[in-house]
């Protein structure tokens, strides 16, 4: 049974003080060792989707701070990570 892997997809719903939903796709990642135990289980949230429900629910102000950060950080991410720097 060792390396075996378990896949399971939800939804996650939060609601703030506000009252504003936010809902989360998630993934979880389960891997097990030979007896079947857990040995390593990793949680996937939907980022993107939490980012954009955020922007799409800001007024006033805090539209105009979050707006642009979904376009800065697809920016960034399209240049791919840096260069690991060596230290000598």
């Amino acid at each position: 049974m060792a390396g075996n892997r378990r896949f399971s997809e939800y939804l996650e719903m939060a609601v703030t003080i506000d009252g504003l939903r936010y809902d989360i796709r998630c993934v979880e990642v389960a891997e097990f060792n030979a007896p079947g135990e857990y040995q390593r289980v990793d949680w996937l949230p939907d980022q993107w989707q939490l980012i954009r429900q955020i922007v799409q629910q800001s007024r006033g102000l805090q539209h105009l701070l979050v707006q642009p950060l979904p376009e800065r950080i697809d920016a960034a991410m399209s240049k791919g990570m840096p260069e690991r720097q060596r230290q000598l």
